[in-house]
């Protein structure tokens, strides 16, 4: 893995061989501002379609923040339609409090995606299907 970016709140990594995208947050995310959530997002959609990645994984085993929920859809309206120009899957990593995964850990797009989600406990189940 080369690192892309790297803040207080996360790191940005490209796997040369799959060509896997991935964001690991942090804890320190508990402090991060709307701006710092925005930022962050912005430079992984810029590395997926900067490296033409068809999958990507987001590791939010240590996210801390709150800022998503305040949100108000800037997510799908700037960063979704950047992930559609290449990407295929987006995996979700997430930790042992997920009793219950988003989409019951099933295949699922959101309104507006045209690439499949999958959440997972297990972070090689994660990449392989990311990179299928």
């Amino acid at each position: 893995m080369s690192t892309i970016d790297a803040d207080d709140f996360g790191t940005i990594e490209r796997d040369e061989t799959t060509n896997l995208v991935r964001l690991s947050w942090l804890p320190e995310t508990e402090d991060m501002t709307l701006e710092d959530f925005r930022n962050t997002l912005t430079v992984l959609a810029d590395a997926v379609v900067e490296h033409g990645a068809s999958g990507a994984l987001v590791d939010v085993r240590e996210f801390r923040s709150e800022v998503p929920e305040e949100d108000d859809g800037w997510r799908e309206e700037v960063i979704v339609p950047r992930y559609n120009t290449v990407l295929s899957r987006f995996a979700w990593l997430a930790g042992p409090e997920f009793e219950e995964l988003p989409g019951g850990g099933g295949v699922y797009s959101n309104d507006g995606e045209e690439y499949a989600n999958r959440w997972f406990h297990d972070e090689d189940e994660a990449i392989a299907w990311a990179t299928a």
